[in-house]
């Protein structure tokens, strides 16, 4: 079952392949009257003169964030995604950064270069105080971008991914369990509440996001544990359609109802009190 899968994934693959690495110097220049741009391999960043002091650790970031997701997921995608970088302090932020969000640079649709208007997500970077927090923050932000345009190619929005789903291998690439999204699990388990995952759908049942990012952070961590990393983009590639409702069988050879109970079981032995 797992090879047919792959065969299929590899197929679905084909798109998204770089058949020739693409490779761009870093130049500035004006993007609009209150940004300006320079490109790295795989972005274009845009971010205020006053910001070019942060701007090398940014672009290292940003690349290393993109070299982990692209080696984990199998995937490299041939877009330069527009990385949109300002401060929460900075005093052009709050109307400069609305108006230039829809300008023709960094707009979600637009014409590139003479071809049909396309969808380009784009990633808007608050920048931390922290370098830690500026990692994890590019490698969560810049799965989304990448994962929405692998599972729902040239439209805006995620396709309708379960939250778990979308949330959830963007929490996995990060690879830090926050001690509350740990609290949030072990509570889930020593109360027997842990959900069927297959029946999830939008934005989940609970009504707290950070229990819906922990589980399927939790989630990602078991398909890894148990089909390895192939498993986590066969099981990406298997929700282009999509087809959620199939993919269990169609990528793990379970039903779903099978991976539901298989997952809760991993969830006692993880974060239960024989665990601890």
């Amino acid at each position: 079952m797992l090879q047919r899968a792959v065969a299929v994934a590899q197929t679905l693959t084909m798109a998204f392949v770089l058949l020739a690495t693409e490779v761009a110097s870093a130049q500035s220049t004006p993007a609009a009257s209150l940004w300006q741009r320079t490109d790295s391999q795989h972005f274009e960043i845009y971010y205020p003169p006053a910001l070019a002091p942060r701007l090398e650790g940014v672009t290292r970031s940003a690349e290393r964030a993109y070299d982990r997701i692209a080696g984990q997921l199998n995937l490299v995608w041939l877009p330069k995604v527009p990385l949109l970088v300002f401060t929460a302090s900075a005093s052009m932020t709050s109307q400069a950064t609305r108006a230039f969000l829809g300008s023709a640079p960094v707009a979600p649709w637009a014409d590139r270069a003479g071809d049909p208007p396309s969808h380009r997500s784009r990633l808007n970077l608050p920048l931390p105080e922290d370098d830690a927090q500026l990692d994890a923050q590019i490698v969560h932000q810049l799965t989304h971008v990448l994962v929405s345009a692998l599972v729902w190619q040239d439209k805006i929005g995620n396709g309708g991914l379960p939250h778990w789903i979308g949330e959830g291998v963007a929490e996995y690439m990060v690879g830090v369990w926050p001690d509350e999204d740990v609290r949030q699990m072990r509570e889930l388990v020593a109360s027997d509440d842990v959900p069927a995952l297959s029946q999830l759908s939008g934005s989940g049942e609970s009504t707290s996001p950070r229990v819906n990012n922990a589980i399927g952070h939790a989630a990602f961590d078991y398909i890894e544990s148990r089909w390895g990393r192939d498993g986590i983009r066969l099981f990406l590639d298997a929700v282009i359609l999509p087809r959620i409702s199939k993919t269990y069988d169609a990528v793990l050879g379970m039903t779903p109802q099978d991976f539901d109970s298989a997952f809760r079981e991993y969830a006692v032995r993880r974060f239960g009190p024989a665990a601890r």
